[in-house]
């Protein structure tokens, strides 16, 4: 599990960087994210943050597991 991670983090396509994030895992990828959740126990104690950084302590995951804020134009499609 710690190679695909790593795989993972290291290719360039962004949108196999956004499948990493749990909520897209658990849609792409339901047998990677159940395995993560029961080889690290992720639940009320333990979050996917820190089960991943159990795996992978090298890497940034708030960073990685941060959400996206898009700026929206206020008024673009207003007629």
């Amino acid at each position: 599990m710690t190679f695909m991670l790593r795989a993972l983090l290291q290719d360039e396509d962004s949108t196999t960087r956004v499948n990493i994030k749990p909520h897209n895992m658990a849609c792409v990828s339901p047998r990677v994210f159940w395995n993560i959740v029961r080889h690290c126990k992720v639940g009320p104690s333990t979050s996917f943050e820190a089960a991943f950084a159990s795996l992978v302590p090298d890497e940034k995951w708030d960073v990685i597991l941060s959400r996206n804020q898009v700026e929206h134009q206020e008024g673009k499609y207003r007629f």
